[in-house]
């Protein structure tokens, strides 16, 4: 059976077309967010076994909607941070081996 050149290139689109790979699709970005910590009195010591470090309270708060996060003392059973929340500027007491908060109370607007 004879074909012509158009016949032929059509075929040939349709073989190229059938083993080209497939567009690559990225996942979609994740936004990563990073916290820093303003430092404070024990910030960078390696908390006591059993209980959770200052950064690790921090991200915590950050997570529960505390932002602009100080680091006031992190030495001892109960950490200490200034934070915003709900447009006020509070003192946040942690539990350094339960992560609980164990009391905040309200400092300025």
């Amino acid at each position: 059976m004879k074909r012509g050149l158009s016949g032929l290139l059509s075929i040939a689109l349709a073989g190229f077309l059938v083993a080209a790979p497939a567009p690559m699709v990225s996942a979609p970005a994740q936004a990563k967010v990073i916290i820093q910590l303003q430092f404070g009195p024990g910030y960078g010591l390696k908390p006591l076994p059993g209980r959770y470090s200052c950064q690790t309270i921090g991200e915590r708060l950050w997570n529960r909607g505390y932002r602009s996060i100080r680091v006031l003392d992190c030495r001892g059973s109960v950490y200490k941070y200034s934070a915003r929340k709900e447009g006020w500027r509070w003192h946040v007491d942690v539990s350094s081996k339960t992560g609980r908060i164990l009391g905040r109370y309200r400092i300025a607007r």
